[in-house]
């Protein structure tokens, strides 16, 4: 009995909430930006729990690996926490060295949050060409300040220059995209046309076959066109076709295959993993079988929208077997895409991978191929051959998509960006339908 009770003493003290040091280190520290965070006897989201934390307890770090943060505890023990559970503290603020620096908004939008840390509160949003002020710096992320407001966001999307307070020198002025002044021709029945770039946006109207509308302006696979009641609005452009030529809306006759290829055909998305089944961690902090859900429901809506029958492996975070995917594509799909995120134990290791496994789905992992370098900025690895269940023992067309790496930071964090979602998804649309012309 003695030895039980000890035994369940110490598995209950594995599991009890450890206070955060009094004092911090001389070097780096980190924050809690969550109320509670598991910490863990090793850098990966499968390792045991030896203790909690809560919000805004500090800890001094001692290595850092794939994302995770080295801590030392209360009790002088050493866990490890994942990155996105906490902001850090250089100890040392440098402001006072990027002060004179102001940043250049480059991505179409951008979320302003209220940590440097993907899960701080989203406070804003800033937009393509928008200044602002760069008043600090914590691994990758930029503290900035703009219309008086501070906030933090990804440093991707923020070009640099050395610039003093007196510079009024404006930004060059944007190169005008050559198919503005084109015209954009309905070749879909009953097409959206939204009040944002983006399939969020209100649909304003709907657009009837062989109708055409003035592009006056371009947001990346986006055009933005005037209605006939002189509102503005815009329609996705792999659902349209464009045309210099200025025809009576009867008599327009874009090709069929443009923009309509993927009318009547089903597509089966496949989102990895689920349920029990992770997918790859390595200790990034984010969960694969999340992010391949998040990206198959934004496709799913892209590929209606284009006319597309979508049907989604798993809607929710369960668990499917390989053989009922497989199953499904078998006897429904026209084409078969499974979305998957990469990892590696080399954190510099870097891009997307299309996977195919029969020779008749060769054509299109190709045509995706092309299509995914065309939209996203990521080293593309190739079109490769290999032994995936879900290709290997698929009739249909298929590809199984390996979209970035988690275990590379900087990837990670461009990867679960909007702007990436939006334009891996387009990719993956348009080279759906280059297939299918």
């Amino acid at each position: 009995m003695k030895k039980l009770l000890i035994g369940f003493a110490a598995v209950f003290l594995l599991f009890t909430f450890v206070e955060a040091p009094t004092s911090k280190a001389s070097g780096k520290t980190v924050r809690v930006a969550v109320d509670n965070a598991n910490i863990r006897e090793e850098p990966s989201n499968t390792g045991t729990i030896i203790a909690q934390a809560t919000r805004n307890d500090n800890f001094s770090v001692q290595d850092e690996q794939f994302g995770w943060y080295k801590i030392q505890l209360s009790n002088g023990k050493n866990g490890w926490i994942a990155g996105y559970l906490v902001v850090t503290d250089n100890g040392q603020k440098q402001e006072t060295s990027v002060q004179q620096q102001q940043g250049t908004v480059t991505a179409d939008s951008l979320f302003v949050r209220s940590e440097a840390a993907l899960s701080g509160d989203v406070v804003g949003t800033l937009h393509k060409g928008d200044q602002v002020t760069i008043a600090g710096d914590e691994y990758g992320w930029k503290k900035i300040v703009y219309q008086n407001q501070e906030g933090w966001v990804n440093g991707r999307y923020l070009s640099t220059t050395e610039k003093s307070a007196n510079d009024s020198t404006p930004a060059p002025a944007a190169k005008q995209d050559e198919e503005v002044g084109n015209f954009a021709y309905i070749v879909t029945e009953g097409t959206n046309l939204r009040s944002k770039p983006n399939m969020s946006g209100e649909v304003m109207a709907k657009g009837s076959k062989g109708e055409r509308y003035p592009i006056v302006g371009k947001e990346k696979d986006w055009y933005k066109i005037n209605l006939v009641s002189g509102d503005e609005a815009y329609v996705a452009s792999w659902v349209v076709s464009s045309s210099k030529t200025d025809k009576p809306a009867q008599k327009a006759e874009p090709a069929k295959e443009q923009g309509s290829s993927l009318n009547g055909k089903t597509i089966v998305v496949d989102p990895g993993h689920g349920g029990h089944d992770p997918g790859t961690g390595l200790g990034t902090g984010i969960f694969e079988k999340q992010l391949n859900l998040q990206t198959a429901k934004l496709l799913e809506g892209k590929l209606q929208a284009a006319g597309a029958d979508v049907v989604l492996t798993r809607t929710k975070d369960t668990h499917v077997g390989l053989d009922v995917r497989v199953d499904l594509s078998n006897k429904v799909a026209d084409a078969f895409v499974s979305i998957h995120y990469d990892a590696s134990l080399d954190k510099n290791v870097s891009g997307f991978t299309v996977y195919y496994n029969q020779s008749h789905q060769q054509k299109l992992a190709q045509q995706m191929n092309k299509s995914l370098a065309s939209h996203i900025d990521l080293k593309n690895r190739g079109t490769v051959p290999a032994d995936f269940f879900v290709v290997r023992e698929n009739n249909r067309p298929a590809v199984l998509l390996e979209l970035g790496f988690l275990s590379n930071p900087g990837e990670r964090a461009y990867v679960t960006t909007n702007e990436y979602q939006e334009n891996v998804t387009s990719g993956i649309v348009q080279g759906l339908q280059a297939y299918f012309k």
